[in-house]
């Protein structure tokens, strides 16, 4: 739902003016990416063998860990990727 919702939103972003369309994705392209760095960051350090994940203790589930996988990171990676290349205008 979340997906739709941000890709609808993108959506009617394209019917903008010129002007209003810049400053629109001149906001969102830096909090996304913010966020993005922090998910995929997350996923790669708190993974099973990372860095920072847990070791010996019994496993209790918490909310986060069905964010530390390779899928999450993967699309993290990769949509890091492209809103950086918005960003510096290497499209």
């Amino acid at each position: 739902m979340l997906f739709a919702f941000l890709g609808l939103t993108d959506l009617t972003a394209l019917s903008l003016s010129d002007e209003v369309a810049e400053s629109y994705w001149g906001t969102q392209t830096p909090v996304r990416l913010v966020f993005l760095f922090a998910l995929t960051g997350y996923a790669y350090t708190f993974k099973e063998d990372g860095m920072f994940a847990r070791k010996g203790a019994a496993y209790v589930h918490n909310v986060g860990d069905d964010l530390k996988n390779s899928m999450v990171f993967t699309w993290g990676f990769l949509e890091l990727v492209a809103w950086f290349w918005v960003r510096t205008g290497c499209y």
